[in-house]
């Protein structure tokens, strides 16, 4: 039987999914090759930033925004990624993935 977690680093290898304190659990395979790495406690801030659009650091804040294009760079300025934020969930309990659609070095 496949995972969740598989699917979802099969299908987005630069996912990163997080809960709803915006704690990542899960980040794609293309990522971690970059040297992305994430422990239990990593928060989405700890690596990456949102540039676009304006928001707070806040689940329910990027919900809301969660049509538009999320634009995330990563602290050390190696990597931006251009994405979509979706909530999705599973057994009573809602995440957000960011699904990138488009990376690239700056």
């Amino acid at each position: 039987m496949i995972s969740r977690k598989q699917i979802f680093e099969s299908a987005f290898p630069f996912h990163i999914l997080l809960d709803h304190d915006l704690k990542i659990t899960s980040i794609g395979k293309s990522l971690l090759k970059l040297g992305y790495e994430f422990e239990n406690t990593t928060v989405l801030n700890d690596l990456f930033q949102i540039k676009t659009p304006p928001t707070e650091l806040n689940f329910e804040k990027i919900v809301e925004q969660s049509s538009t294009t999320f634009i995330l760079e990563a602290h050390d300025g190696n990597l931006m990624l251009k994405g979509q934020v979706l909530e999705v969930g599973y057994h009573g309990k809602t995440e957000l993935l960011f699904s990138d659609h488009l990376s690239y070095g700056i």
